[in-house]
């Protein structure tokens, strides 16, 4: 049998506290340095999520707690995984903003069946490529890309 006192319960409390809080200030910085690098506004992140303007600047703010639902909105819109946005290591020039879902779809379909190592060198090779290729565009012309 396990005794806990008081103020064992109130030290899980407080690292719980400040495990949420370090998590919301990474997603903070995470939202603000992919839209730094490539050139977005809120509005360009409500367009390719559907995560409202509003929501957004909470999250920036570090204001709010991030419900699934929109870290997954963010993630898929973003064209990334939902633990990626809270990966404090994340680098936002490996972000790849892709409007048009066909395109991934067809990516992952040629992609199946090879060996996870050859896939993920692929993927490399796609993302460098894309953020060279996107480099020197505005955030509203990313949004038009087909």
């Amino acid at each position: 049998m396990e005794f806990h006192t008081i103020g064992d319960d109130h030290l899980t409390e407080v690292n719980r506290e400040k495990e949420a809080a370090y998590l919301r200030h990474v997603l903070a910085e995470n939202l603000q340095a992919i839209r730094k690098k490539h050139k977005l506004s809120q509005e360009d992140i409500f367009g390719l999520t559907g995560v409202s303007t509003n929501e957004v600047g909470k999250l920036e703010r570090e204001s709010t707690n991030i419900g699934l639902d929109t870290l997954a909105a963010l993630a898929k819109g973003l064209g990334m995984e939902a633990k990626q946005l809270l990966d404090p290591q994340m680098n936002p020039a490996a972000v790849l903003l892709y409007p048009n879902e066909d395109v991934m779809d067809q990516i992952r379909t040629e992609l199946n069946g090879l060996p996870p190592s050859e896939q993920w060198h692929i993927v490399q090779i796609v993302q460098v490529q894309a953020a060279h290729c996107r480099s020197n565009r505005t955030g509203a012309d990313k949004l038009r890309i087909e």
